[in-house]
């Protein structure tokens, strides 16, 4: 039996190692994405401190508009889901394109990877020194 299966789970580990790859790629990708838009916005961010902002509120506008760009991402590829799901329904075995658990749960992990790329950014934001930010040319 053991024997009989070996290839199915051979494509099974693999598949997995491939998802946890583009996983990570995706990580890494929207990590650098927000940390580059922060960084071309010190200077703002440093005079919205200087101003009277908490370094909780700028956290909060860092990962607000990370989530905002996020959620519209989402959006777009749940209809894109949706719509192409006939086309890949072929590949799949006992599972509907249109699953809502399966759309669920896809999206809510790019929630959660795209919420945890963008809270370093965030925490590097709330933490600008607003004095030593604004004598930058």
């Amino acid at each position: 039996m053991r024997h009989s299966v070996n290839a199915e789970r051979l494509l099974a580990w693999c598949g997995g190692v491939f998802a946890l790859l583009a996983v990570s790629i995706g990580v890494i990708g929207t990590y650098g994405t927000f940390a580059y838009g922060v960084a071309r916005r010190r200077r703002e961010i440093g005079i919205r401190m200087a101003l009277g902002a908490t370094p909780g509120a700028i956290g909060r506008l860092v990962m607000g508009e990370a989530l905002t760009v996020t959620m519209t991402g989402a959006v777009f590829g749940l209809a894109g889901a949706w719509m192409l799901g006939r086309v890949i329904e072929g590949f799949l075995f006992r599972l509907s394109s249109r699953d809502p658990a399966t759309l669920a749960a896809a999206t809510l992990l790019m929630m959660g990877t795209a919420a945890a790329a963008a809270a370093l950014p965030a925490l590097r934001a709330a933490g600008l020194d607003p004095a030593s930010t604004l004598r930058e040319e």
